[in-house]
C-alpha cells in the first residue's frame, strides 16, 4: 500500500503542476475546442484510447509504474491551467478487487488533496471486454477549483488509471473529450 500510496502523490503532484501554466500574451489563433480526434497506441502501456491530435504527449515511469500524460494546447491569453489526460499502470496483486482499488485511490486522494468534495461516486462502466470504475471528484490548487474525471480498471494484474482534470470553469468544455477518451480505452 505504501507503493500506491507514493504512485498516487506522484500522480497527484505532477497533475497539479504539469496542469498549470504561465499567463501568457500570445496569439491564440489555431487553438480551439473544436479539434479532431485520432487512435494513439500507447505501446508500453499496451492500451489504444482516441486523444485530440492536437494534444501533447509526455510520459514517465517509476518503480514499475507507467504514466502517459496527455495535455490540451493553451487557449490563448492568460490560460493558466492545462486540461490534461493520464493514462498510469501498476503491477497489483491477484488479489486486489477493482471496487478495493478504487476505494483505496479514492481514499488516499481523500487526504492528499485540498477541499476534496465527490462529485460523483464510483460506478461501474465497461472499457472494451474490461469492467472499469468511473469516479468524479474536485479539490483546490491554490485559487484553482480543479476537477479530476478518473476510471480505474484491473486485467492480469495490472491496475490502470485514466485520470482527465480541468478547471471547475472549463470542465464543462472538456468533459465530452474527457467521455470520448474514456470510452474508446481498450486494454490489448
Amino acid at each position: 500500500m505504501k507503493k500506491t500510496f507514493l504512485i498516487i502523490l506522484t500522480l497527484a503532484l505532477l497533475l497539479t503542476f504539469v496542469s498549470c501554466r504561465k499567463n501568457t500574451n500570445g496569439d491564440d489563433e489555431g487553438f480551439g475546442k473544436d479539434v479532431d480526434i485520432e487512435m494513439l497506441e500507447g505501446d508500453s502501456l499496451n492500451v489504444v484510447l482516441l486523444l485530440p491530435e492536437t494534444w501533447t504527449e509526455s510520459s514517465s515511469s517509476y518503480q514499475g509504474t507507467e504514466i502517459r500524460h496527455y495535455t490540451a494546447p493553451s487557449d490563448g491569453k492568460g490560460d493558466v491551467f492545462s486540461e490534461s489526460i493520464s493514462v498510469t499502470t501498476e503491477a497489483v496483486k491477484e488479489e486486489m478487487t477493482l471496487e478495493a482499488y478504487t476505494n483505496a485511490n479514492v481514499d488516499v486522494f481523500k487526504k492528499i488533496f485540498n477541499g476534496f468534495k465527490m462529485i460523483s461516486e464510483a460506478e461501474a462502466i465497461a472499457l472494451g471486454d474490461v469492467d472499469g470504475m468511473r469516479v468524479v471528484y474536485s479539490y483546490t490548487a491554490g485559487a484553482l477549483n480543479i476537477v479530476i474525471d478518473q476510471t480505474f480498471a484491473i486485467k492480469d494484474g495490472k491496475a490502470y488509471m485514466i485520470t482527465c482534470n480541468a478547471t471547475e470553469e472549463s470542465y464543462g468544455e472538456y468533459s465530452e473529450i474527457f467521455s470520448s477518451a474514456i470510452e474508446s480505452f481498450k486494454i490489448n
